[in-house]
């Protein structure tokens, strides 16, 4: 979405659902199931710069909102811890051709208890042709 008419700079919306079932663990009183399941909602703003007449720079920042929920079971007691915080990313795809694009970005989940606080991503789209 155009953030003004005429504008190079674009919102994108986004959200992602992950769950997680396992690792299951050993141990002395018999096997614990683990699992976890993630919720993130936010927005991200960026635009194209043309390198040369094949390339384009697509850099990009995002802010978002994340939910975690990790749970243990170990015979028939079960346990679980949540955890909210504030994603904030920057990056910057690489389009390659109208069809591919290799995007690094870093990602910091600011406040977080349950997961890694710095992530760094690297990423490959492909457009399906229509």
């Amino acid at each position: 979405m155009q953030l003004q008419k005429k504008s190079k700079w674009q919102l994108c919306p986004g959200g992602t659902v992950s769950l997680g079932f396992g690792p299951s663990i050993e141990t002395g009183a018999g096997s614990m199931k683990t699992a976890s399941q993630t919720l993130t909602m936010g927005a991200s703003v960026g635009t194209s710069v043309a390198m040369n007449k094949t390339v384009n720079l697509l850099p990009f920042a995002s802010a978002g909102l994340g939910y975690t929920r990790l749970s243990a079971k170990l015979n028939g007691a079960s346990d679980s811890e949540t955890d909210t915080y504030l994603l904030l990313g920057v990056g910057a795809g690489i389009q390659l051709t109208p069809s591919f694009v290799v995007r690094p970005s870093l990602s910091l989940a600011a406040a977080s208890e349950l997961i890694d606080d710095t992530v760094f991503s690297l990423g490959f789209t492909f457009a399906l042709p229509r």
